[in-house]
C-alpha cells in the first residue's frame, strides 16, 4: 500500500509542522507537487496577520484554529512554547473534534521525539524526517478509532 493509499484509508490528507516564521520543519503529504515551504508560508503569513490585528492578547485563541477551503478543512494547533504550528488537513465529513484529538496526539509525541532538536534548532529540517515512521504506526494504530470520526 502506497501513501496516496493510506491517506485515504484514514481520511487523513495532510499534516504538517512549521515556525511561527513558515518554516517547514515537517510535511506528510501523498502529493508530490505540494510545496511546504509555500504552504508553511501562506498559513504563517495568516497566522501572523490575525496575531497583529489582536495584538493587546498573547492567548493561544489568537490564532485561527480552522479554515473551511472547498470539502476540506484545515484545523491548527499551536504550541507556545516552541513557537510551533501543527496543521492537518482533512475532510468535511471528519469531526474537528477527533481532528483536534489526533492533532494534539501527534503534536505531543512530535515534541517528545525532537524536544532536543526543537529547543536547538539549527536550521536543518531533515533531522525530522523520521517521523513518518510514528506517524504511520500511529495510525496503524489508532484505525479503529479513526473509523468512528465519520
Amino acid at each position: 500500500m502506497d501513501d496516496l493509499d493510506k491517506q485515504r484509508e484514514f481520511d487523513i490528507t495532510e499534516f504538517l509542522v512549521i515556525n511561527k516564521g513558515g518554516l517547514p520543519l515537517f510535511c506528510f503529504s501523498p502529493r508530490k507537487d505540494l510545496d511546504p515551504a509555500l504552504v508553511g508560508g501562506f498559513f504563517s503569513a495568516i497566522q501572523n496577520f490575525v496575531k497583529e490585528l489582536e495584538s493587546d492578547s498573547e492567548s493561544e485563541g489568537d490564532y485561527i484554529q480552522s479554515i473551511s477551503f472547498g470539502d476540506h478543512y484545515y484545523i491548527f494547533r499551536f504550541n507556545n512554547k516552541f513557537n510551533l504550528f501543527f496543521i492537518s488537513k482533512s475532510p468535511k465529513k471528519i469531526k474537528i473534534k477527533k481532528i483536534n484529538s489526533h492533532l494534539k496526539n501527534l503534536e505531543l509525541m512530535f515534541i517528545d521525539q525532537y524536544h532536543d532538536k526543537i529547543a536547538d534548532f539549527d536550521g536543518n529540517v531533515t533531522s525530522f524526517d523520521k517521523f513518518l515512521v510514528i506517524i504511520d504506526k500511529y495510525f496503524q494504530d489508532n484505525f479503529t478509532k479513526l473509523k468512528g470520526m465519520w
